[in-house]
């Protein structure tokens, strides 16, 4: 049972889960023991049943049991189609370590007025070349960046996130280093597998490449997400009115500005790299990317009932 459970949720992304998320104080605990229990029952499921990780399902759907089952399966099925991206994820391994230190991805440390946390990505930071890692390796990363997030910060889980994707220098050699495959995983699978909650994806200097990138987004992922997706040019003015300055780093922001920033991209990425090394973070990767926790279709009960509580709609 989950009983013990204590809501750490601020007053305000209360207020915003009851609102947006029909997450009733009252009833929480009873829809994580129904979708707990539920679990249990399933022959073909091997997955965490913990508060945090039952919470992020339930969430992403508004509490619709029927709709947190589904998406729940889901993501136990890409993460026992593909093992290699999912399973045995350590932050501390070097590929890791390399891919945080060459600056593909960061989180800034302030969250804006509604709370959301904003990822900040450079593809062309990447050097899969250097022997360092492989492109394995930053799809892995991706996964950790999910199990490190959602499934595990319930800020995050109500609020959301904004990705902002910076796509300056792009060269040739990153417009070729994912197989059409790996961009169509991605894109499709992974995106519709995971319970995020991301508000906007914002791409910054585009570029050809990054135009191909969006039209295969908009092929494979969701559509309510592809609604998301924002072309920013190549003018920063376009991504300040859509991002709060003093959430960015100084390199983003003009040379005249001198309000509140949110620091520089060294401090960011040290930060963040330091943060995946504490022993909590860790293990809790290492936890959700446990081999076990797999959907064995062979063991799926023929006729599975299967019940709502609530209707979904459209985040």
């Amino acid at each position: 049972m989950t009983d013990s459970y204590v809501c750490p949720l601020s007053e305000k992304s209360q207020k915003k889960a009851k609102e947006e998320l029909n997450e009733d104080p009252k009833e929480r605990l009873s829809a994580m023991n129904t979708f707990k229990n539920w679990i249990l029952e399933q022959p073909h499921i091997t997955c965490p049943t913990d508060p945090v990780f039952l919470l992020a399902f339930l969430r992403a759907r508004k509490f619709s049991q029927l709709e947190a089952r589904k998406l729940l399966e889901k993501f136990l099925t890409m993460k026992t189609k593909h093992k290699e991206w999912f399973d045995d994820i350590d932050p501390l391994s070097p590929p890791i370590q390399a891919i945080i230190n060459d600056g593909f991805m960061c989180r800034a440390l302030k969250t804006n007025a509604e709370g959301q946390s904003l990822m900040l990505v450079s593809f062309p930071k990447l050097q899969p070349w250097s022997g360092r890692y492989t492109t394995l390796d930053i799809c892995r990363l991706m996964v950790m960046m999910t199990y490190d997030t959602f499934m595990s910060d319930e800020e995050l889980q109500v609020n959301g996130v904004i990705v902002f994707d910076d796509l300056t220098g792009m060269t040739i050699k990153h417009q070729t280093m994912f197989s059409l495959d790996e961009q169509k995983t991605f894109f499709g699978g992974w995106h519709r597998s995971i319970p995020a909650r991301i508000k906007k994806i914002l791409m910054y200097n585009v570029g050809a490449f990054g135009e191909f990138l969006m039209s295969i987004a908009k092929l494979t992922m969701p559509e309510s997400l592809q609604e998301r997706l924002v072309n920013c040019g190549s003018n920063m003015e376009n991504i300040y009115k859509e991002i709060s300055m003093e959430l960015l780093p100084e390199e983003y922001l003009p040379d005249d500005y001198k309000g509140q920033n949110g620091g520089n991209l060294k401090d960011l990425i040290e930060i963040y790299r330091a943060g995946l090394s504490s022993p909590e973070r860790r293990d809790r990767i290492r936890h959700l990317s446990d081999p076990k926790f797999r959907i064995n279709e062979a063991k799926r009960p023929k006729d599975v009932a299967s019940e709502s509580f609530r209707k979904l709609s459209v985040d």
